[in-house]
C-alpha cells in the first residue's frame, strides 16, 4: 500500500514533508511523489504577479521564484520622503550642493540667533540674524570683509552700495571710512541743519564750527 503523509517523524520522507510545508504546500494524504511533485512546481514555477512597489521590508511568503528581467516600479516623491504639498516641512537644515560641498548652499532654520541662507560650511557671510546686535529683530546680510548690492543684467553688473569693515560706498564709489567736514558753516542755518542730519544718520562726523 502506498503509505501517504503525515509520514512517521524520523523518516527521510517526513524532512521532505516538512520542506513542502514551510512552502505553504499542503500535504495530508499525499504521496511523496505528489509532495515532490509540488516541491518542484513551486520552485520552478516564476512568478506571474507584477513586482512590489518599494514598502516595509518583509520576508515575504510566495514561494514562486522572481524572473531575472523583472522591473520593480519607480518609487513615487511621496514615498522618497519629497515636499509635495501646502503642510509638508523639513526637520533639520537643507543643503543644495553642485556636487562640490564647499560650494554648497546651507539653509539653517532656528530660532534669532541661527536662522541662516549662507554658503556650507562658511558662516562668515550670507543672510542670517545677528546673535551679537540684540537691537536688530530681523535678517541680516554679512559678509567676511565686506559685501555690495546692485544690479546683473547678464554680464553687465553695476554696484549702487559697497561696504567694508566700517567703510561705505555709494554709486560705484570706493568704500571709506565716515567722513569728517570740517570748516566753518559761516552762520548758514541749511548748511548747518544738513551736517546735523548727515551726522545723525551716520554718513559723516561733524567736525564744523558755526
Amino acid at each position: 500500500m502506498t503509505q501517504t503523509a503525515p509520514f512517521p517523524p524520523d523518516s527521510g520522507h517526513a524532512a521532505i514533508e516538512r520542506l513542502a510545508q514551510s512552502r505553504g504546500i499542503g500535504t495530508a494524504g499525499q504521496t511523496l511523489e505528489q509532495i515532490l511533485a509540488n516541491l518542484l512546481t513551486s520552485m520552478l514555477l516564476p512568478g506571474t504577479n507584477a513586482p512590489l512597489a518599494p514598502g516595509s521590508p518583509a520576508v515575504g511568503t510566495s514561494g514562486r521564484a522572481a524572473r531575472e528581467d523583472h522591473v520593480h516600479p519607480l518609487p513615487t516623491p511621496a514615498q522618497l520622503g519629497a515636499l509635495s504639498k501646502s503642510g509638508d516641512s523639513i526637520t533639520g537644515n537643507l543643503w543644495v550642493s553642485s556636487g562640490t560641498t564647499s560650494y554648497a548652499l546651507h539653509l539653517g532654520v532656528g530660532n534669532d540667533t541661527n536662522t541662516s541662507l549662507r554658503k556650507a560650511h562658511d558662516g562668515s557671510f550670507g543672510a542670517a540674524a545677528f546673535a551679537g546686535v540684540a537691537t536688530i529683530n530681523g535678517p541680516v546680510l554679512h559678509g567676511f570683509a565686506g559685501g555690495a548690492l546692485g544690479t546683473k543684467q547678464g554680464a553687465s553688473e553695476t554696484i549702487t552700495l559697497r561696504w567694508g569693515v566700517n567703510t561705505i560706498g555709494f554709486l560705484g564709489a570706493a568704500p571709506i571710512a565716515r567722513p569728517t567736514i570740517t570748516g566753518s558753516r559761516g552762520g548758514n542755518a541749511a548748511l548747518a541743519s544738513l551736517i546735523t542730519q548727515q551726522a545723525a544718520l551716520g554718513l559723516v562726523i561733524d567736525g564744523t564750527t558755526p
